[in-house]
């Protein structure tokens, strides 16, 4: 039988791949009980104009965006997204929170929030530094 590499991968596909990581690391942990979570900020008009993404994995909240329109910027709207989104983790079972950031982003605001660095990866993109933070979520 031939095995050949098709960089031609569909959708499905994969997905399926993912199952199948998944399936095999699912023997060697207790059950990820994956959930995904989303919250928008919105306008007087319903627009979106701010959100945080991410989801729940373990006891882990893994938080993929945070985002907050420029003219909003300094005025909050981050810190309660980022708190609605730590008590939402909590709530699920998570006891700790990871994330990345880039140095032009919000890496001070993470570390306000009591994110520490755990990683970096250096020029990521070109002259650049993408920060790896953590934090363990307190009890509530």
């Amino acid at each position: 039988m031939a095995h050949f590499v098709d960089d031609n991968m569909d959708k499905a596909e994969a997905d399926y791949v993912t199952r199948e990581l998944i399936r095999f690391a699912d023997q060697f942990t207790e059950p990820r009980n994956y959930r995904e979570f989303g919250l928008a900020l919105r306008d007087d008009e319903g627009n979106v104009v701010g959100g945080i993404m991410g989801n729940a994995v373990w006891d882990w909240l893994q938080i993929s965006a945070l985002w907050v329109s420029e003219n909003l910027r300094g005025k909050g709207f981050g810190h309660q997204l980022l708190e609605r989104a730590e008590q939402w983790a909590s709530a699920q079972g998570c006891r700790f929170s990871r994330l990345s950031t880039f140095e032009f982003e919000a890496k001070g605001f993470y570390e306000a929030h009591g994110y520490e660095i755990y990683a970096k990866t250096d020029d990521f993109p070109a002259g650049h530094t993408q920060y790896h933070l953590a934090k363990e979520l307190p009890d509530r």
